[in-house]
């Protein structure tokens, strides 16, 4: 037996890993990161305290809890809004950046700007000892919840000016509605922030790319390093993909038009001028567009899209037909014979129940044919389509459909029931629960997959769960049956059958679908329960068991090298004692 084999086997049944399988305890400190009482997480020891703050302050999503710390916060009599309720002290600075130094990631959220004093920001420029309050921000989130465009208020761009520097790697924001605004904050990436390597930008503006074209192009010439950049639809011009293409490491170009009032959505057409030099972008790596189905397939026949274009996604404007949709399938096996990852949405963008239900069904009903005009790409490992309606399609199609791509690790194809009115009506062909058998025996080595089921006949799980060859996908990580609706009288059964082909780690999504909250008959299977809540947080424990890990060892060798070097103190002394013994002259007799 190797040395290292005992200490293994200690530490797994040591305090620490004890402490850590403690859910309750766990539960505890994470829920700390809510409140003030941040600096009393974990006192344990010294070092474990240090290793938990740093997990608690990483991420903040809202600068409320940093700048408390400075000083405490009351509401203003006059505004109502929130003032430093003393001056700011150079002790408060000093305690200030014990914590600040851990943040890597910073959310200027809605309620910051419309919660804070002006005054807030003008007390911290005029009194930080240092321009940079946290040197170690890696990522800057400006992006407001509701596209409220918070970034347009002055408070709100004045703490973003605050917390930007030169360690910044991400930021994200939303632009404001008024273009002098949008040019200030442009300008302020461009120069406090200048080794980003990814810039996402949203706005729900139905306005020209001219209002602020040169300021994005002296901000994307300035970012040599970027390697992703999100920009809006109506942000696209000739100047800026042609600066884009002169990025050394740019992989990643995302197309993207979001507003959470979709009543008041302008769906502009791709521009398809500047997407024809598409093929100037030699390291382009993913593309991720929401545009017109029917837009896509000559942008697609006319461009060379570079050969290393791994990643394709493609989000609708409006619900395509069959026709359009086939035809683009065709078009993507011609021109993206090396996609790794193909993604399809076509839930478009402005659906809306009513103006839906009147549509022609048999104008949109995807088959096998459709399917089959999907081909030549051997190296994909991605394939994702969601769709309003259920497919027609039986599993023996959809096995033959899938055998084109044997290296597939995720896996989808979804509908969204809620979006259409006759959930009893099941049309033939349609999937049945015995497909998740095949695909799992098919490709053992999926980690993501993704069903909506038409039905599940009792007949058939009940057969299943009575067979011995059911195999297990040790890879699979996450199982969404979220959209498929089944009956009170088959959760166990089911939960059973999942059980089987899940591992104990992977998180099942499985929601009612008339009450469309978590079923707790599949959290029945052992540890899904457990699991799930801390799906969230496994990333950060894991970090925390290695950098204990890392400490229990440094701790133990320095520990072992000090009590070897005072077992040698001692035999020294003993020698020495005993030398002195022997000198001494002999007791007189009395």
């Amino acid at each position: 037996m190797s040395s290292s084999e005992p200490q293994t086997k200690e530490f797994k049944t040591s305090s620490t890993n004890l402490v850590l399988n403690d859910i309750v305890l766990l539960e505890h400190i994470f829920s700390l990161a809510e409140n003030s009482l941040l600096a009393k997480c974990a006192l344990v020891c010294s070092d474990w305290s240090r290793s938990a703050l740093a997990i608690l302050w990483d991420e903040l999503t809202s600068v409320v809890p940093l700048l408390s710390i400075l000083a405490p916060f009351e509401e203003d009599s006059e505004s109502g809004s929130d003032v430093f309720t003393r001056p700011i002290f150079p002790r408060d600075w000093d305690r200030f950046h014990i914590y600040a130094r851990r943040v890597r990631h910073l959310t200027i959220c809605d309620k910051d700007a419309s919660t804070l004093h002006p005054s807030v920001a003008v007390e911290l420029l005029r009194k930080r000892p240092t321009l940079v309050l946290t040197p170690n921000l890696v990522k800057l989130n400006l992006n407001s919840n509701g596209f409220q465009n918070s970034v347009s208020t002055p408070l709100a761009r004045d703490l973003a000016m605050l917390f930007m520097n030169e360690s910044l790697r991400e930021i994200m924001t939303d632009l404001p509605r008024e273009s002098e605004l949008i040019d200030s904050l442009l300008q302020e990436i461009a120069y406090r922030a200048p080794k980003l390597k990814k810039l996402i930008l949203n706005t729900n503006l139905y306005r020209s790319s001219a209002l602020f074209e040169s300021s994005l192009v002296e901000l994307i010439s300035l970012q040599q390093n970027l390697t992703t950049v999100c920009v809006p639809q109506n942000a696209l011009s000739p100047a800026i993909l042609d600066v884009l293409s002169k990025l050394p490491s740019l992989k990643d170009i995302n197309v993207d038009l979001r507003d959470m009032n979709w009543q008041e959505v302008v769906f502009e057409h791709l521009p398809l001028a500047p997407f024809l030099e598409i093929g100037s972008f030699q390291r382009l790596e993913g593309l991720r567009l929401t545009t017109f189905y029917e837009e896509m397939i000559p942008l697609l026949k006319q461009t060379s899209i570079p050969d290393k274009l791994k990643h394709l996604s493609i989000f609708p404007a409006r619900l395509p037909s069959k026709e359009v949709l086939k035809e683009l399938l065709g078009a993507i096996s011609s021109a993206c014979v090396s996609l790794h990852s193909l993604v399809l949405d076509a839930i478009p963008l402005d659906w809306e129940f009513d103006r839906y239900q009147q549509v022609e069904r048999n104008n949109h009903k995807i088959t096998s044919s459709i399917l089959f005009a999907l081909k030549n790409i051997e190296h994909l490992e991605t394939f994702r389509l969601r769709y309003p309606f259920p497919l027609l399609v039986s599993n023996e199609d959809i096995m033959s459909f899938l055998s084109r791509f044997p290296k597939l690790t995720k896996l989808e194809f979804n509908c969204i029931p809620m979006l259409w009115r006759e959930p009893d009506i099941i049309e033939e062909p349609s999937l049945d629960v015995t497909i998740i058998l095949e695909i799992a025996q098919a490709f053992p080595l999926l980690q993501d997959l993704t069903l909506y089921l038409p039905r599940i006949s009792r007949d058939l799980l009940t057969a299943l769960n009575n067979r011995s060859d059911i195999p297990m996908l040790t890879k699979l990580r996450e199982f969404d049956l979220s959209s498929t609706r089944f009956s009170e009288d088959l959760k166990y059964p089911l939960a059973d059958f999942l059980g089987k082909i899940c591992p104990p780690k992977c998180a099942i999504q499985a929601l009612d679908y008339w009450y469309r909250s978590i079923d707790t008959a599949l959290q029945s299977i052992p540890d899904i329960n457990t699991l799930s809540r801390w799906k969230d947080m496994q990333v950060e424990i894991e970090r925390i068991v290695k950098e204990l890990r890392t400490i229990r060892s440094q701790v133990e060798d320095r520990a072992r090298s000090r009590v070897e070097e005072l077992e040698s103190q001692v035999e020294r002394l003993k020698a020495q004692l005993s030398s002195l013994h022997l000198a001494l002259p002999a007791s007189p007799v009395v």
